[in-house]
């Protein structure tokens, strides 16, 4: 990124930082290319105005492109897809959206997720009929997490259930891994990829914001859809919240 004009960083507090830029645009950019990451660890950023104390934020949520893998035909509608956007965290829904979606192998998705919580690495739907599908997903420029305990802000080695009492090491067979790394929207993960659909919407913006170099803390703020939304009459059901490498037999 090439700053339109200079901006100035004041530190607030020892793990909270105030960005305050001279031009709009250089704001935009940098709330559009969230997240963002020092030495891989997660910045978290959040829009602040003049009458809100930067120590009092909230800033538990962090905005990520997520890939959604193996959908089958017939569930790629916009009541599932928004449902599954709204289990990985909360998917803006401020853009109108008219017309039903055809069949891709992955979508990928722009959802405000919570850092505090374990990534989701899939997710089991069941259809009226009984029938069973695990869809996967996989984050974009995902910075350091824990390839045992889901957490982002820090990695295996240092996770506290390594001295948890009885704790048994894994090896390889960890619950999470370098899988949930998406190579981009335009790579294979696995197979051919059909044309990506894109869902995005705009965040709010105003003269400058917070954020935190210290892992995993802090970032919040955008609206959350009402869960309460009709879901596809196709597939209506969420039978399983599995986190973790997915069974063979499935979660």
């Amino acid at each position: 990124m090439n700053p339109i004009r200079d901006f100035v960083v004041r530190k607030v507090s020892d793990d909270r930082f105030c960005l305050v830029f001279h031009h709009i645009e250089d704001l935009r950019q940098v709330m559009e290319m969230r997240p963002w990451n020092f030495d891989k660890n997660l910045i978290l950023l959040q829009p602040l105005s003049h009458q809100t104390d930067p120590l009092t934020i909230n800033l538990d949520w962090c905005p990520f492109f997520v890939h959604i893998h193996d959908l089958r035909y017939g569930q790629c509608t916009v009541e599932v897809v928004r449902y599954i956007g709204n289990y990985l965290g909360s998917w803006s829904d401020s853009d109108s959206i008219d017309r039903d979606i055809y069949w891709f192998e992955t979508i990928r998705i722009h959802v405000n997720i919570n850092v505090t919580l374990p990534l989701k690495s899939a997710l089991k739907l069941r259809s009226e009929s009984g029938e069973e599908c695990v869809v996967r997903f996989s984050y974009e420029r995902l910075p350091n997490f824990c390839y045992l305990c889901g957490l982002l802000g820090h990695i295996s080695r240092l996770c506290s259930r390594r001295f948890q009492e009885g704790f048994t090491d894994p090896g390889s067979s960890t619950p999470y891994g370098a899988w949930l790394r998406a190579t981009g929207p335009s790579k294979s993960l696995g197979g051919p990829v059909r044309p990506t659909y894109v869902w995005n919407s705009p965040s709010p913006l105003r003269d400058s914001s917070a954020g935190s170099l210290r892992g995993i803390h802090i970032f919040g703020g955008f609206r959350t859809v009402d869960a309460s939304m009709r879901l596809s009459p196709q597939w209506a059901e969420v039978v399983s919240r599995g986190v973790g490498a997915i069974p063979s037999t499935g979660i």
